[in-house]
């Protein structure tokens, strides 16, 4: 069986290790573990882009983002418009990404957040519950699958 074929049954099965982490639970019930992208190997196989959502309270503050694109490792895996949304808008606009602090079942999970309009108006509320639409970026490398995960909508739950 070739490398690509290889790959492909993997994700197709789900067949492969998880790397654990932060972990929080998508509106079809589906429980995801974060990885860091420091954490992922610069051997990536694939890499698959699921729109996903999720509720949680949007807790106490937000700040600095964490990278969620690595150019060196991920060139080549994503669409350019992707591609300028995780990564190019920052090294452009000389700025660095910013995450809100999220609760879920009583744990904080601190998340990148990609779209400006959505930084400028959740950015001070506390305490209110959200559904949040996000890219998870499915990245496999040596039959391990680790998730990165980036905010781009938010919409207050009443």
């Amino acid at each position: 069986m070739s490398q690509v074929n290889l790959v492909q049954s993997k994700i197709e099965s789900e067949n492969v290790s998880l790397n654990p982490s932060q972990s929080f639970t998508l509106i079809n019930g589906e429980k995801i573990s974060l990885s860091n992208i420091y954490a992922i190997p610069n051997n990536i196989d694939s890499i698959q882009v699921d729109d996903v959502q999720f509720e949680a309270k949007l807790a106490d503050f937000c700040g600095k983002g964490h990278e969620i694109y690595d150019n060196k490792k991920m060139q080549g895996f994503l669409s350019k418009k992707l591609q300028f949304i995780l990564y190019d808008q920052y090294k452009q606009n000389h700025t660095e990404p910013t995450a809100f602090n999220f609760n879920q079942d009583n744990a904080n999970i601190y998340l990148t957040v990609v779209n400006d309009e959505i930084i400028s108006k959740y950015c001070r509320k506390r305490n209110i519950r959200t559904l949040n639409s996000a890219y998870l970026l499915k990245v496999y490398s040596n039959g391990v699958r680790y998730n990165l995960l980036a905010i781009h909508d938010i919409k207050t739950i009443e």
